[in-house]
């Protein structure tokens, strides 16, 4: 999986193979339609308005308005340097839309249709625009191996910080720009720049706050704090050892995409129930299915019925989809988000 999007009752998932949409799936709803079959997808924007932008590697950027379900289509043949896009934003001050692209090129197209191109540095080798967000009064721009700023008004670039390897950003509610690169996570701020070692490639990051955070890498999913080391989000659970691709914090739930395990064999004991992680004979691709967790967690600074109950949801498809919910704690005790405790499970086919 390669990027997922919520829009209003719907889902949407991106994969290196297919767009997939689940009409009112947070409805009851479980039927997917594959659609831009072929087409590798790197990441959906839902913006203001209620529109849909997809983002492809080698096909440029689809557009569904938000009150028609059509496709509109923008490559390097009527505005982009290239037909290769990895990123997508629109700019709720002025309407302007940010296209980023391979080669460390970056579009911006006006409400007036007028088109500026801008091409950053790509001396250090691949330089794809991997990120783009506003970031106080100016863009935020993520590269491969840099960070820009973009001003707003002047349209100059400069360098924020020079990166190697990075697979992802996040910023917090305060402003903090988290980094996930390499072996590491790199916090940018206030003062010097901020390197905590990973045990694995970091490939995701989120942040549900401004002093934790979780980070994807190929050998699993791992939670820390501005005061802890980063380690495995639950040691017990066999899914959430595998390689991470995507993650996104969402209204409260963190989901979780993983890279494509068809091939992988075997099953984990859960609660006494097994969890076939692998493909049955005869089947091209994983099936997906949806588990609900009942039992709220406890931690032991807690008295049991303080902690708020989250649903937990579990949907497994030919790249893993992971959503999991977090039980907020009380104020008074410093255990932040804890996840649920697995236990109870119901079963439902997805698709």
């Amino acid at each position: 999986m390669s990027s997922i999007c919520l829009d209003r009752d719907n889902l949407w998932i991106g994969t290196p193979r297919a767009l997939y949409f689940i009409k009112d799936f947070f409805k009851g709803n479980k039927k997917a339609s594959r659609l831009l079959n072929n087409h590798f997808i790197t990441s959906i924007l839902n913006d203001r308005d209620g529109n849909i932008w997809i983002t492809t590697y080698g096909d440029g950027v689809y557009h569904i308005p938000y009150k028609n379900f059509y496709f509109s289509y923008l490559d390097n043949t009527n505005g982009l340097m290239s037909h290769s896009v990895f990123s997508v934003r629109k700019d709720k001050q002025d309407g302007s839309l940010y296209v980023g692209q391979n080669g460390g090129m970056l579009s911006r197209i006006d409400t007036l249709g007028r088109i500026r191109q801008f091409n950053l540095d790509s001396t250090g080798g691949r330089n794809s625009v991997l990120y783009i967000s506003p970031y106080k009064k100016d863009i935020l721009v993520g590269t491969d191996n840099n960070i820009f700023l973009l001003d707003r008004k002047s349209l100059r670039v400069r360098l924020l910080q020079a990166i190697r390897m990075i697979k992802d950003i996040k910023v917090t509610a305060s402003g903090k720009i988290l980094v996930a690169a390499d072996r590491n996570l790199v916090t940018l701020g206030e003062g010097e720049p901020k390197t905590i070692p990973v045990d694995g490639l970091a490939m995701a990051v989120s942040c549900p706050d401004d002093t934790s955070f979780y980070i994807g890498t190929n050998n699993g999913l791992y939670y820390g704090t501005e005061k802890t080391e980063p380690r495995l989000a639950n040691d017990a659970d066999i899914r959430l050892k595998q390689s991470i691709k995507d993650l996104e914090w969402i209204d409260g739930d963190l989901w979780v995409g993983t890279s494509d395990q068809g091939d992988l064999p075997g099953a984990a004991e859960q609660g006494g129930k097994a969890v076939y992680l692998g493909r049955k004979p005869g089947e091209r691709y994983l099936p997906a299915i949806v588990l609900r967790w009942t039992r709220p967690a406890v931690c032991r600074h807690e008295p049991r019925g303080i902690g708020d109950r989250y649903q937990i949801v579990i949907a497994v498809a030919q790249y893993y989809l992971y959503r999991r919910t977090y039980v907020r704690r009380h104020p008074r005790h410093s255990c932040g988000w804890r996840h649920a405790a697995d236990r109870h499970f119901q079963w439902l086919m997805l698709f």
